[in-house]
């Protein structure tokens, strides 16, 4: 499973034993986009994934698309 999204140029594979699976697509030092998909259905947060700023549900139950930003989230959470 892993070579396939490899090929498809998800490079940063991170995995939660408790719950979560994420795909990075793209990153930057602030900011990244990928796919996460949970094991038992829980929506992922922040406070499970640092500096989200946007998590949407895909089209398959229990797969969503995420942006982190930390310069964002920072401007969105002061203090």
């Amino acid at each position: 499973m892993y070579y396939l999204f490899f090929h498809k140029n998800y490079r940063v594979i991170t995995v939660d034993p408790e719950n979560f699976v994420s795909f990075q697509k793209w990153s930057t030092l602030d900011a990244g986009r990928g796919i996460i998909y949970s094991v038992t259905g829980e929506t992922p947060t922040d406070y499970i994934f640092e500096f989200l700023i946007e998590i949407e549900p895909l089209s398959e139950s229990n797969w969503y698309f995420y942006i982190s930003d930390f310069n964002e989230w920072r401007r969105r959470n002061p203090g």
